[in-house]
């Protein structure tokens, strides 16, 4: 399901037209990244913890999709450091929230924990400020300050600031660089969190 999502914007962009324009200058990265990034990073259900092998096996998939789409990224004007240092920031999310949800699924204390985490700092701001701005319009009003922030800072709101425009330069400042490196922390510290001792009879 994520590999056919994840391709999809290419897929779909191919069917529609031809030529490079057929993409209207969206970053085909950006957009393919998302769908990896927010169901590799879900919450999984609790059972026995699957080998970190896994996560490898699942950036190693999500390899030769992220390859076409930097391509045509470039062919489309992106500059050669704005394209690798949005592969490198994706595949540095996918690695890290991919092992912090493996990690949570040992015990149900930590998968709360981070299941909590993930709502507020990587899915959450996101679609508030979707509900609120485009879902909404004028009849809710711009999301407050602090929801667009985090939403900036979460790795799926990451990936959608930058897939409007493949050309245009990355959106990413010294603050938001701070803020996804402290979200990717703290869901990676939300996995960690021990099974609670049981009570002594």
């Amino acid at each position: 399901m994520t590999f056919v999502l994840g391709a999809a914007p290419l897929v779909l962009g191919w069917v529609a037209d031809s030529g490079v324009d057929r993409f209207g200058g969206l970053s085909l990265l950006a957009l393919c990244a998302i769908p990896w990034v927010f169901l590799t990073s879900m919450p999984r259900g609790i059972g026995p913890r699957a080998p970190f092998g896994h996560e490898i096996a699942g950036l190693a998939l999500a390899g030769p999709t992220f390859a076409a789409a930097a391509g045509l990224d470039i062919a489309q004007g992106a500059g050669g450091a704005r394209t690798l240092t949005l592969v490198s920031l994706t595949l540095l999310a996918l690695l890290v929230l991919g092992d912090a949800a493996r990690r949570a699924s040992a015990n149900a204390r930590s998968a709360t924990v981070h299941a909590g985490a993930w709502f507020v700092l990587v899915s959450g701001p996101c679609l508030l400020v979707y509900a609120l701005q485009d879902g909404g319009g004028p009849f809710l009003g711009a999301a407050p300050d602090i929801v667009r922030f985090l939403a900036g800072g979460s790795p799926i709101g990451l990936l959608v600031s930058n897939a409007g425009e493949a050309g245009a330069g990355l959106w990413l400042g010294p603050a938001l660089t701070l803020t996804h490196a402290a979200v990717l922390a703290l869901l990676a510290a939300s996995a960690s969190i021990p099974k609670s001792a049981e009570r002594s009879a």
